[in-house]
Order: structure tokens, then sequence, then C-alpha cells
């Protein structure tokens, strides 16, 4: 009788825990939304005391949301994919192996990062091209948005990896 208490405490902290890293899910997606709605009214609403006016922050910043979607979509691939193979090893107690994956998939996320970088400094204004063909002043201030957006990426895959990893 004693064991099936056991059992059912069990079960029920194991339901709870699971309610709850839902609710975090829920309310991480809707910080995710008002961050934006801020971001897209802090933008409007400056964009228009500036010369380039309320239209090219808003449609630049989403461009360059879309390229660095592309950037975090590989990053997570990398980090998602070795997830099998870490917990395999880590399961067998081979934590040697553990941190060869960790230290591999570093490399793999700082080369996504680098060569991301290298693409953004040296090529901003063709990426930016690749949405359509815009006015000087457009392609000035996308250009610069570009630039200090992804000034971090190197940082910004390995964050995003170890902590897919650490899961």
């Amino acid at each position: 009788l004693n064991g099936l208490r056991l059992v059912a405490a069990d079960e029920r902290r194991h339901h709870v825990h699971a309610q709850l890293r839902a609710a975090f899910d829920h309310l991480f997606q809707i910080s995710i939304m008002v961050n934006m709605t801020v971001m897209n009214n802090v933008l409007v609403k400056y964009g228009a005391m500036s010369r380039y006016g309320a239209d090219i922050p808003l449609s630049v910043v989403g461009i360059v949301q879309k390229v660095f979607g592309i950037m975090i979509a590989v990053t997570v691939g990398i980090a998602a994919g070795s997830q099998p193979i870490v917990g395999y090893n880590y399961g067998a107690r081979e934590y040697g192996r553990v941190k060869k994956l960790y230290k591999t998939m570093m490399i793999a996320e700082a080369i996504v990062g680098l060569v991301t970088t290298v693409l953004v400094e040296c090529f901003p204004l063709q990426l930016v091209r690749l949405f359509g063909e815009q006015e000087p002043l457009y392609n000035e201030y996308a250009v610069l948005a570009f630039r200090v957006y992804f000034s971090a990426s190197i940082l910004c895959c390995v964050q995003k990896s170890t902590s897919i990893f650490m899961q």
C-alpha cells in the first residue's frame, strides 16, 4: 500500500511539473508577442521622427529578423540534432564523449555565427536586395540595421545551442 502511495505521489509530481512547464512555455510565447508589439510601435514612433520615416525602420527590421531566423534555424538544427547522441552518451555515463560532443557542437555553432557575421559585414546590401530593390535611404538604414543586429552572431549561436544542449 505504501508503494502505491509513492507511485501516485510521483505521478502527481510529474503531472504538476508538466503543467508548470507548459505554462512557462506559454508565458514565454506571450512575452515574445509583447516584445514584438512594443518594438514595432517604437520603430514607427521614433522612426517617424527620424529622416528615415516610420515605414523604413519597420520594414527593414522585418527583413533583418527573417535573415536572423534562418541563422537560428541552422543553429537549432545542429543543437537539436545532437541531443539524441548527447543523451545516449550521458545515459551511458560516457562523460568524456559528452564533453567532446559539446566542444564539436560549439565549433560548428561558432562557424555558423562567423559565416553569418562575415556575410552581413561584407555583403549587407546584397542581402537587402534579395528582398527587392529600394531607394538609397532605405538601403543606408538596412545596411546599418544588419550590421548592428548581427554584430554578436557568434555569441547568439553559442548561447542558443548551449541552452538546448543543457535540456
